[in-house]
């Protein structure tokens, strides 16, 4: 957390703790000056200084009593008397307040005691017998008494104690300036009783006020007020009726909303130990300009912005988009509700879904009836989609189809499913690998270690392998160093043991994804290292599996069949990595010849077809030999080549290229004539789900034997 004071809202006084970043004691030393101009007359003088909320009101009000409190004493300074409305809940204790803070502003001296006591006597006599105890603590316990024996015996009245204080206070010449801040957060009662006492009872010489409010804010209030009715004309005219001298806080302008925004984001930053990258500052600058800058229009807005992301960075420190973080920071700070929803939309913000397509101008009018619904105002619909429309894609690619999204995605963002939890979670969830772990891992498997880290990393890659998966493609795609070879040998490993569901409504399998990242990764892996590396992925059945995939797609132009893999004019060092994997091939198989062929694993099944793959010839000689030494028998094979989900389209094809590149169609059709002219006939076009062997079996004759009719012709 930075050491920078963002959670106080206490006015700046220009200590080193509370910088004066605006120039605020300038305009200070104007208001001190004229002052100085009212502590030369006796007639009491209210003053006032407007600005909006949070323009720093409360700032000049401090940096103006700091000033007058440090003046050279005299009778001619300034005493200060500082009254806060909100603590009173009737006329008669505020009036009590006033009087007790102009008297105790009072200095203590002999000289000032008959303006002291007559304060207090001009106090009781304006303030019910039942509220005089409420002067204990500025008249001694026999002048109260006294105060209420005269009251009582009718020998003193308001007009006669408030002549003496006059008199008193003229005599000794001594400046109380009573300042009033925040009177716009008043009710419309407490306000006039506030005025009121100002204007009626408490004008006295050489007591002056300076109040302090928000115009707008006030003028409703008071037009809330049965003495206004609800008129801004009348109520502008009370004010000028109250108010001789208005001073106005200088205006906020754009320069300097930026430098304190500027400044807010060095110290936040660099507390937090954060650098922004050029890319990165150029995207907060481009958020700011286009929506932020217009709702940070005051220092207090700007404040309680950065204390909302100061308080909740460091959870996420290295875990998250500084940038999309102050961007969600921003939305959390002005529009909770709005803020509040969006973990309920993650998969339609991450573009994760695979809802059936709308039309962009359809989903684009949802997003905004969300914004709406959240209550944003009308005149802030568009800045805030244009807010989500930067941090997430998704959006952006319905809102703004035209434009679209440019450049790289952002690393870490919140845009990203990987990712968009940490932004709402406020830290790494227990599901989740923070960054810092994910690298020492990754490390741990560079350096042959073990470690906690690492045993994660396994952990995660079983059970959520997708997103290990995207995590480890992404550090590749930006160019970050990692153990390519030692993490090709984690996936071979543990390719098959995966227990993570399929995505995208099935079509992408956990194995699926191993495939395609492994085949990346064997691509950044220097030529020279290549044969080693997929030898060492060869280690076991189903790393072997995976090496012999990897290799394919690498070598294998889009679009065109794997088989292609099988030809000799590939680079020397596939050349040298296929001849390594065929000659592990056997090996890997061997164990299969002592149990019958329908007992064939997944991942013995699949080698045999990437066998094929490789070397079409050796396999099928392996696969001839073992039928000729009664190892197996070609029915089971048959069967066992049946594809898990007969049911599927494609899959009667996908079953008579399988027999045709291990077996031959021909020899198989000529050597199981006769079963298959007593075979069951089985739907091939129908629903098949979870066959019992004799269906599997039935199903695999018939679809031979179709083939083998439309060989013969009609």
């Amino acid at each position: 957390m930075s050491s920078r004071p963002f959670f106080s809202d206490e006015p700046v006084d220009g200590s080193p703790g509370r910088p004066d970043a605006l120039g605020r004691g300038r305009y200070a030393e104007h208001v001190v000056r004229i002052l100085r101009r009212v502590r030369g007359q006796d007639d009491s003088v209210v003053l006032s200084l407007v600005g909006s909320w949070g323009s720093g009101k409360s700032t000049v009000l401090n940096l103006v009593t700091s000033r007058l409190s440090h003046e050279a004493s005299g009778q001619e300074a300034w005493s200060i008397a500082e009254l806060n409305p909100w603590l009173y809940q009737d006329p008669e204790s505020l009036a009590l307040a006033l009087f007790g803070e102009i008297r105790e502003a009072l200095p203590k001296g002999d000289r000032w005691s008959t303006a002291r006591q007559t304060l207090a006597s001009y106090a009781g006599a304006v303030s019910p017998i039942g509220k005089l105890a409420g002067l204990i603590g500025f008249m001694d316990v026999s002048e109260l008494a006294k105060t209420a024996a005269d009251r009582m015996a009718g020998d003193t009245s308001a007009s006669a104690t408030r002549h003496k204080a006059e008199k008193a206070l003229r005599d000794v010449r001594t400046p109380v300036l009573v300042v009033m801040d925040d009177l716009d957060r008043l009710t419309p009662d407490e306000l006039l009783v506030v005025f009121k006492m100002v204007r009626l009872v408490g004008r006295l010489p050489n007591v002056h006020y300076l109040l302090c409010f928000d115009e707008r804010t006030l003028l409703d209030v008071l037009q809330r007020s049965d003495l206004v009715g609800g008129e801004e004309s009348r109520a502008r005219e009370f004010l000028e009726k109250m108010i001789q001298v208005r001073l106005d806080l200088p205006a906020f302008r754009d320069q300097d909303a930026i430098a304190l925004v500027e400044q807010a984001i060095d110290e936040l930053l660099s507390g937090h130990g954060i650098t922004f990258s050029e890319p990165q500052l150029r995207r907060f600058g481009e958020s700011y300009h286009a929506q932020l800058g217009s709702r940070l229009r005051t220092p207090r807005a700007i404040k309680r912005y950065f204390a909302q992301a100061d308080a909740s960075l460091a959870t996420v420190v290295g875990n998250v988009d500084p940038v999309d973080f102050l961007l969600l920071t921003f939305l959390r700070t002005m529009e909770p509700a709005l803020y509040a929803a969006l973990p309920g939309q993650r998969a339609a913000l991450t573009g994760t879904d695979f809802s059936p397509s709308h039309a962009a101008e359809a989903r684009a009018a949802e997003w905004r009836r969300l914004i709406a619904d959240a209550g944003v105002a009308p005149g802030h619909c568009e800045g805030v989609l244009d807010i989500l429309c930067t941090l997430f894609g998704a959006v952006a690619r319905t809102v703004r189809p035209g434009i679209g999204v440019t450049g790289a995605p952002v690393p870490l963002g919140a845009g990203d499913v990987d990712y968009f939890d940490r932004y709402f979670a406020f830290g790494v969830t227990e599901d989740d690998l923070s960054e810092a772990d994910f690298r020492q891992a990754l490390a741990q498997l560079a350096a042959g270690a073990q470690g906690p880290e690492r045993d994660r990393l396994v952990l995660l890659l079983g059970s959520d392998t997708h997103r290990i998966v995207r995590r480890i493609r992404d550090l590749l795609s930006q160019g970050e160093p990692l153990p390519l070879a030692e993490v090709l040998e984690l996936m071979a490993d543990h390719y098959r043991d995966f227990n993570t569901p399929a995505q995208g409504h099935g079509i992408l399998t956990a194995e699926g994804s191993v495939r395609f990242a492994a085949a990346d990764l064997l691509r950044a892996v220097p030529e020279h290292e290549r044969p080693d590396v997929l030898e060492r992925m060869a280690a076991t059945c189903q790393g072997a599996e995976l090496a012999a995939l990897a290799l394919a797609y690498l070598v294998v132009p889009d679009g065109q069949p794997l088989t292609r893999a099988a030809t000799p004019g590939l680079p020397p060092w596939a050349l040298e990595g296929r001849t390594r994997l065929v000659t592990a091939f056997p090996t890997f198989l061997e164990p299969a010849r002592t149990r019958p062929a329908t007992d064939l694993t997944g991942c013995e099944l699949s080698l045999l077809v990437l066998w094929h793959v490789l070397a079409p010839d050796q396999v099928r000689t392996w696969i001839h030999t073992t039928l000729r030494n009664s190892h197996w028998l070609l029915l089971e094979l048959v069967i066992r080549l049946v594809p898990d989900s007969p049911a599927f389209s494609g899959s009667a094809g996908e079953f008579t290229d399988r027999v045709e590149s291990l077996i031959g169609l021909d020899n198989a059709t000529r050597t199981l004539g006769p079963a298959l002219d007593n075979a069951t006939r089985q739907p091939t076009d129908t629903s098949l789900w979870n066959p019992t062997s004799d269906q599997r079996r039935d199903w695999a004759l018939t679809v031979l034997r179709d083939w083998r009719d439309r060989q013969s012709g009609p």
